[in-house]
């Protein structure tokens, strides 16, 4: 079945992108990829996915000054975002809420 959603999966450990790119495409998702936050970003800006899969820790920007640029500018604020994440304390959870995301 043919899906016209794309995804956008944005961590700098590859075999996590890797992981999520082959059952997003499984399940028929178009799938674009980036390594670091300010790629991400870029990638964000330039391809307006339907989604984004972002990852916290990350070089150069991490997830939560990507997602602070991306709720920041029009062409990219209404994208939906899940945040991707070993950090898991109440504080990260928050942050990330009252930041705009749809998941942690």
């Amino acid at each position: 079945m043919a899906n016209n959603r794309r995804v956008l999966v944005v961590d700098d450990e590859r075999h996590i992108v890797r992981l999520i790119q082959v059952n997003l495409e499984r399940e028929g998702y178009q799938v674009l990829t980036a390594f670091d936050g300010k790629d991400g970003l870029q990638k964000a800006k330039t391809e307006r996915p339907d989604l984004v899969v972002l990852d916290v820790m990350m070089p150069y920007m991490d997830g939560f000054e990507v997602l602070k640029s991306m709720k920041a500018d029009p062409v990219t604020a209404e994208i939906p975002v899940i945040m991707l994440t070993a950090k898991a304390q109440d504080a990260d959870v928050f942050r990330g809420w009252s930041s705009g995301l749809i998941a942690i």
